[in-house]
């Protein structure tokens, strides 16, 4: 084999990870524009995050027992890592199904409490 056959090894390698990335990153692209799209067969998120703790509630999430400061730690069983995660499941679940959420909540006491909601 020649030299220059050794070169294009890095350079195909390279293209593997970045052909990756692109599809990875479509992926949740395809996600995130079917749930804008199609509205009707999707739901929306009953609150709002920043990182993993809630700063603002919409009333369902208010009815089932979530409250502002609340740190989700896990969402249908699996640990909750980042926002992606959260578009992946509420991507696949459908209108009148349930999502389960592991919270903790700090209490006046200082107490920290961990509890399911649904």
């Amino acid at each position: 084999m020649k030299k220059r056959t050794f070169l294009y090894i890095p350079l195909i390698l390279f293209f593997i990870l970045a052909m990756t990335a692109l599809v990875q990153h479509g992926n949740r692209t395809v996600i995130m524009l079917s749930r804008t799209v199609n509205q009707s067969s999707s739901i929306r998120i009953p609150f709002k995050l920043q990182k993993s703790k809630v700063i603002y509630v919409l009333p369902e999430a208010s009815e089932a027992g979530m409250q502002v400061g609340d740190n989700i730690t896990a969402i249908n069983g699996r640990f909750f890592t980042d926002g992606w995660m959260l578009f992946e499941e509420f991507g696949k679940t459908r209108v009148g199904d349930k999502i389960n959420y592991t919270i903790e909540r700090t209490t006046e006491t200082g107490e920290t409490v961990k509890r399911e909601v649904t």
